[in-house]
């Protein structure tokens, strides 16, 4: 369609033996963009040994959305301990506001500090399940 356009980049560092632990992200679609930094952590499986168990799992089931979903439960590690888990990201969102978010080892965001599109500040600490359990912002109390 003419007046639309989509543009990406992704740039990443691999761990030894593993997959992506440092990305640089950029995603434009239609002027709304999303760029940023992220860091992860990941097991230290052998990423030779993941993808000929994903390859075997594919090759035994026919369905897709069978093999999907046994590629996933099979590669994905444990609720406790997932095989891949983003640690912090920092950049821009699509809404322009600036952002740092710091999540604990399962993924989950537990500090977030923002300045929005107008400039305004904050600190934001979440709960495990997501949810700010306190709030601050450059305006006092």
């Amino acid at each position: 369609m003419k007046g639309t356009y989509s543009a990406q980049t992704h740039f990443t560092f691999d761990q030894f033996d593993q997959d992506q632990i440092f990305v640089m992200n950029y995603n434009d679609q239609n002027g709304t963009r999303r760029v940023g930094l992220t860091i992860s952590d990941r097991h230290h499986e052998n990423i030779f040994d993941l993808v000929q168990r994903r390859d075997s799992i594919m090759k035994n089931l026919r369905d897709t959305a069978a093999a999907t979903a046994a590629v996933r439960r099979a590669l994905g590690g444990t609720p406790e301990n997932p095989a891949v888990a983003e640690r912090l990201y920092i950049g821009r969102d699509a809404a322009k506001n600036a952002i740092l978010n710091m999540r604990d080892k399962l993924g989950r965001t537990r500090l977030r500090l923002v300045v929005d599109s107008l400039g305004a500040a904050r600190i934001e600490f979440l709960d495990a399940d997501g949810k700010v359990t306190n709030s601050l912002t450059g305006t006092g109390r």
